[in-house]
């Protein structure tokens, strides 16, 4: 099994974000999404 601890490491650290700012780039849009918190914002410049 090929396992990447630094992906793990790094996706790990990055939840629950107050606000997040997004360039208007649809798949950077999802990934944003996932690391808000539930009542946090996004900001799209």
């Amino acid at each position: 099994m090929n396992h990447n601890f630094a992906s793990d490491a790094k996706a790990a650290r990055l939840l629950n974000y107050d606000v997040v700012l997004n360039s208007d780039d649809p798949k950077m849009l999802a990934k944003a999404l996932n690391v808000l918190k539930p009542d946090g914002h996004l900001v799209s410049i």
